[in-house]
């Protein structure tokens, strides 16, 4: 209850990011962060080659890739601390990034990176 100020459940998906944005006890601010990084509408690294972005997302964490290259606040970051733990085991900071690319996390689909491009 501390972090997001009311304990709620929220009955919606991350896959259809209006509702679940209209769901959530967020601010406005976390709301309009969240919203290009749930709905894949946008590419943060469209100025790197897709080798480049490849290469990135294996050298960083799930975390550091959502704060520091799709930028959203400290609110908007608290929501993916528990994302997918039951599978992982592990948290975002420990998660890297392109373990996740193609398995449906938000903030990547708008990378537009096919995974057989990428195998050898």
């Amino acid at each position: 209850m501390a972090r997001f100020g009311t304990d709620r459940l929220v009955l919606a998906n991350m896959d259809e990011p209006e509702s679940f944005l209209a769901a959530a006890n967020l601010t406005d601010a976390a709301r309009s962060q969240l919203a290009p990084i749930l709905s894949g509408a946008t590419d943060p690294l469209a100025w790197r080659s897709s080798d480049e972005e490849r290469a990135h997302l294996a050298d960083v964490s799930y975390q550091d890739y959502l704060a520091k290259d799709c930028g959203p606040g400290e609110e908007a970051l608290r929501l993916f601390q528990g994302l997918r733990l039951d599978y992982f085991a592990i948290g975002p900071a420990a998660l890297p990034a392109d373990w996740v690319m193609y398995s449906g996390y938000p903030g990547l689909a708008g990378l537009g990176l096919d995974r057989a491009e990428g195998e050898q």
